[in-house]
């Protein structure tokens, strides 16, 4: 069994509750807990047993009662049901967000598929680019997501972190990558803008990540867009850029949001099931995030831990757990 090393699993506490990491069997003396600013990236390191303990067996890591750790039972939300941020200008799970290097025994993750295709296979499109030394462009598309919404820099965004691992794997074509996704926004408003900001770009990958918003409930007995309606609004976006252009598309499929907030339908599986379906009719990746989440979360991570806005919103590591689900796509050739 292979050691394995994770790198800036977020972390929230509750009191002294237990907290599941992802993995099991951490290699004893690895674990390192800290905070980090924002703004100079400086940490803070925790102490263990005087900050915290851990279970390594077990994965279980909780806060002392002394502990310099921040309490997430101070949160505005703490012990809501149905929570409503509206009219709130702080309710972040930022200050109370820590991270956590360790090694494990095992395989954390199932990126390393011997069946799945090489990225030359999976996008060949941008393969067919590289083995002729030409510029592939890469147009990120979606809702705030896909924006980088959350994340505490830019290169910690899934689309970002994507952009990085296509200069690697293709190393004889200048990547350009085009941000042209639009926070707050659903399916309708991508496919009416799709000509405009996507096919008028010309390129070679798009990565299409919409969902949350469409599920949202404002309404009180309504999605903003209907689950039949958003499957159609991605097969028609689907179709005309298969029309337009020789390309490479990639569907995303949203991360859970919080269920104890307020305008949450409770279901975006139906989303991420949809997505799934059309890139089967299609025949196009799926990177399904929404898989990967909830396994984080049958693991044991909890929504705070996941999410910095507490809504739908991904930390850093849940933008990690978005890049992980292209990963699990192809074989890379690094």
């Amino acid at each position: 069994m292979k050691m394995c090393k994770q790198i800036g699993e977020a972390v929230v506490f509750e009191k002294e509750a237990p907290h599941s990491l992802a993995n099991h069997n951490i290699q004893s003396g690895s674990l390192k807990l800290y905070k980090r600013s924002i703004q100079s990236e400086d940490e803070i390191v925790y102490v263990p047993i005087v900050d915290y303990i851990v279970n390594e067996q077990e994965g279980i890591i909780q806060r002392t009662k002394d502990s310099r750790i921040p309490d997430w039972s101070r949160h505005i939300f703490y012990g809501q049901q149905k929570f409503d941020q509206t009219g709130l200008k702080d309710y972040s799970n930022e200050p109370f967000t820590l991270y956590a290097d360790y090694c494990c025994l095992g395989d954390m993750d199932a990126a390393e598929n011997v069946n799945a295709p090489t990225i030359e296979e999976a996008l060949p499109v941008c393969s067919a680019r590289h083995l002729a030394g030409e510029p592939i462009v890469y147009v990120v598309y979606g809702d705030s997501i896909s924006t980088g919404a959350e994340a505490s820099q830019q290169r910690y965004a899934y689309s970002y972190l994507l952009y990085e691992s296509l200069k690697k794997n293709f190393p004889n074509s200048p990547v350009h990558y085009e941000m042209k996704a639009l926070g707050g926004e659903t399916s309708k408003g991508g496919l009416s803008r799709l000509a405009d900001d996507v096919i008028a770009v010309k390129p070679q990958l798009v990565t299409i990540g919409y969902g949350m918003n469409d599920q949202n409930r404002l309404q009180l007995h309504s999605n903003d867009v209907p689950v039949e309606q958003f499957e159609d609004n991605i097969r028609q976006m689907v179709e005309a850029l298969r029309t337009q252009a020789q390309i490479d598309i990639i569907l995303v499929t949203p991360c859970a949001p919080n269920p104890l907030w307020k305008f949450s339908s409770g279901e975006i599986g139906q989303y991420a099931e949809a997505l799934r379906a059309i890139g089967k009719e299609y025949e196009i990746p799926v990177a399904d995030a929404y898989a990967v989440w909830m396994e984080q979360i049958e693991a044991g991570k909890t929504y705070e831990s996941l999410l910095l806005n507490n809504i739908n919103h991904p930390n850093d590591y849940g933008h990690s757990i978005y890049f992980r689900s292209f990963e699990r796509l192809w074989q890379s050739r690094l």
